[in-house]
């Protein structure tokens, strides 16, 4: 189960200015059991005001997903992931981040570890 929410967010500071965006679809993830990572098909969709050599890397790892040439693309990926990741869209050969966008995970607590009262003035 996913919460559908699109926004893109952008590196004010890259190189190719406000104009480079980088969105996912969708933005957030509930897992169905909370001892298993979500798996979820993101969408990654990016915008650039040129055709620039990109690739779309998980922060913390160095191999990057995917790399691609074009000013604007889309992809869809499918991966397991137990805790919020952060995408980001670096410049192939300048090695400057274009734009970031983050995969939040919500986890749920179960009917176990709910309150059983949910008001501190309840009785029963």
């Amino acid at each position: 189960m996913a919460v559908l929410i699109e926004a893109a967010v952008t590196d004010p500071a890259a190189g190719l200015s406000d104009s480079a965006e980088l969105w996912l679809l969708p933005r957030s993830c509930i897992p169905r059991d909370p001892a298993l990572p979500c798996v979820e098909r993101v969408r990654v969709r990016w915008h650039l005001p040129a055709a620039t050599p990109v690739c779309l890397r998980q922060r913390g790892v160095e191999q990057p997903l995917f790399c691609d040439s074009g000013a604007e693309g889309e992809r869809e990926l499918q991966m397991p992931v137990r805790v919020s990741t952060r995408f980001e869209l670096w410049q192939q050969t300048g090695l400057a981040l274009l734009a970031s966008a983050e995969l939040v995970v919500i986890s749920v607590p179960t009917t176990a570890q709910r309150r059983r009262y949910q008001h501190p003035w309840s009785l029963f």
